[in-house]
């Protein structure tokens, strides 16, 4: 098939992929015209052979024999070293950043982050130790390299020294998923878990490190909105892994019960329902009982939750109104470490006051919900609503009635909740 031809590469890739369909994964590796047969065990390699010369013999595929290379221990595939151990970064990579000198210009500092990005998926929370260098690239009048920078540039040549080997999962084979959230990144570790000789308990071996430097909007997300764009992140970098595994999410936080959430709105809603089709479950670190890479559990979980304050309840303020135009709401919600979250809300119908306040409230308890919120106290302006809410005075009106059983509904999803008149 001649690749100049428009489409030939594809046309010849679904090919390949219909050929060996059957063994894709299981004991085969297909790229275009790159083709890997692999075997667990080498008494197997016999059997796998015969088994793909077959599938080729059946679609008239002829090899070259001088392109063909038979019973290697390590060969490299689409630039990574791959073995027994696993897969290995291309030493001729790691082997151009340990010979860089530091950066004088913008130029340096780009094509050195884009060396690292060749090598993301080895460097667990790349985002995080390369921040100092990606902060240089911004326009400024002129170039200065920063201490930080040369600290994290030495701590880089360090890590990759020390040739990180990434472990290869077999079809089917669950994985657990960790991770990290801080105020200007997101990473996370996607890992497998195997019994191995001479271990009492099962050892965890890493398999990708996906990271992302977040945007200025996305820093301002909730730390635990953070830990559920840190799996969708996952989801959208290393899809392959999702749909053909079982995914196992490891961390203290309540990140299930924000995604199975029936009333989560906006982009937690968004990332739900993506999410569903997918087998992801959840556990809490105490429930991993495999003996996982210390140093790598230790910079992770240290992460998963947000750092301690001396108050565990957000607070939240609403207000709504009715006027000329027609009716609106407006809410502030209060983390613990003094984070502001604040919502606008436009009421389409015609609407009195104390109905506008009772949406202003109903909406802010059902963004304190999407958020995994527990504990909260709630301030408001209106004598007649908290009141009512509080069982201070009896609810006659047919239309009060309505919204205050809805309160009272959502005010069951709280392990704590608090009305005040201000």
């Amino acid at each position: 098939m001649p690749f100049g031809l428009k489409n030939a590469g594809a046309t010849f890739m679904r090919m390949i992929q219909k050929c060996l369909l059957t063994q894709i994964s299981r004991n085969v590796e297909a790229y275009m015209d790159d083709i890997v047969v692999k075997s667990q065990k080498g008494s197997d390699l016999w059997a796998d052979l015969a088994e793909t010369f077959a599938n080729l013999r059946r679609y008239d595929i002829k090899l070259n024999p001088s392109k063909c290379t038979f019973g290697v221990p390590c060969g490299k595939l689409l630039g990574f070293l791959v073995s027994k151990r696993g897969i290995d970064a291309n030493p001729e990579k790691i082997g151009t950043i340990l010979r860089m000198k530091h950066p004088v210009r913008v130029h340096d500092v780009q094509k050195l982050t884009a060396c690292l990005a060749a090598l993301s998926r080895f460097i667990s929370r790349l985002g995080e130790k390369a921040l100092p260098l990606y902060r240089l690239m911004k326009k400024s009048d002129k170039f200065e390299w920063t201490p930080e920078a040369d600290t994290a540039f030495a701590e880089l040549k360090a890590l990759l020294s020390t040739q990180p080997v990434l472990a290869a999962p077999i079809s089917k084979e669950p994985l657990l998923l960790y991770i990290a959230a801080t105020g200007q990144v997101v990473s996370t570790g996607l890992t497998v878990e195997r019994e191995e000789e001479g271990k009492a308990f099962r050892i965890q071996r890493p398999v990708y490190y996906p990271s992302e430097v977040l945007t200025p909007s996305k820093q301002r997300y909730p730390h635990y909105q953070k830990l559920v764009y840190g799996i969708y992140l996952t989801t959208k970098k290393v899809a392959h892994y999702f749909s053909d595994h079982s995914i196992t999410v490891v961390s203290d936080a309540p990140l299930s019960e924000i995604l199975h959430n029936r009333d989560a709105t906006g982009r937690v809603a968004k990332w739900a329902i993506e999410l569903l089709p997918l087998d992801i479950k959840f556990e809490a670190k105490k429930a991993i009982k495999s003996q996982a890479i210390a140093d790598f559990i230790a910079e992770w979980i240290e992460q998963q939750l947000p750092t301690q304050v001396h108050s565990e309840h957000w607070t939240m303020f609403f207000d709504g109104s009715k006027m000329l135009n027609g009716s609106g709401a407006g809410i502030v919600l209060v983390s613990p470490r003094g984070d502001k979250l604040r919502y606008v809300l436009q009421i389409h119908f015609d609407s009195s006051n104390n109905e506008a306040e009772y949406e202003a409230l109903l909406y802010g308890l059902r963004m304190a919900i999407s958020l995994g919120i527990r504990r909260l106290i709630v301030y408001g302006d209106s004598d007649l609503v908290i009141n009512q809410v509080m069982k201070e005075w009896d609810v006659r009106s047919p239309a009060m009635t309505g919204y205050c059983n809805a309160v009272r509904k959502l005010e069951k999803k709280f392990e704590g909740l608090e009305l005040h008149h201000i």
